[in-house]
């Protein structure tokens, strides 16, 4: 395989995982209620919690079932999936 197929090869290959991301991210367009306070959406409730992976898996826990209740973290509840 020459090296300009080997690139178009990778780039394909990307552009194939950026939209499964996209699709697999709707959790960050969720509206969420954190400890009962005024909905946001996932990615502003990420994004003020600095992207931690607890958080973010909280947030995917919430959206897949409508609710996270975690050790050390304040209840999350799903208001729409938008």
């Amino acid at each position: 395989m020459s090296f300009s197929n080997r690139i178009a090869s990778l780039q394909m290959r990307i552009a194939r995982l950026e939209r499964l991301a996209t699709q697999n991210n709707a959790w960050l367009n969720a509206k969420f209620s954190v400890g009962g306070s005024r909905p946001t959406t996932g990615r502003q409730i990420l994004a003020e919690n600095e992207g931690a992976e607890e958080v973010r898996e909280a947030l995917i826990e919430a959206f897949k079932t409508g609710s996270f209740d975690g050790f050390n973290m304040e209840s999350i509840k799903l208001v729409s999936k938008r």
